[in-house]
């Protein structure tokens, strides 16, 4: 009988959640979101883009 490691694969959603929390966090932030808009401005870049 053959048998299976236990491998697991990490869930997308194990990853997720942490980036949606900094992400939401970030765009609190003015300093990160002014520095966002200004570099975007200087790449000729939409901020819908990024």
């Amino acid at each position: 009988i053959a048998h299976e490691s236990g491998v697991h694969k990490i869930s997308t959603t194990t990853i997720k959640e942490p980036i949606d929390k900094i992400l939401n966090s970030l765009s609190k932030d003015t300093n990160f979101t002014n520095f966002l808009e200004r570099s975007c401005k200087e790449n000729h870049l939409k901020i819908e883009d990024v």
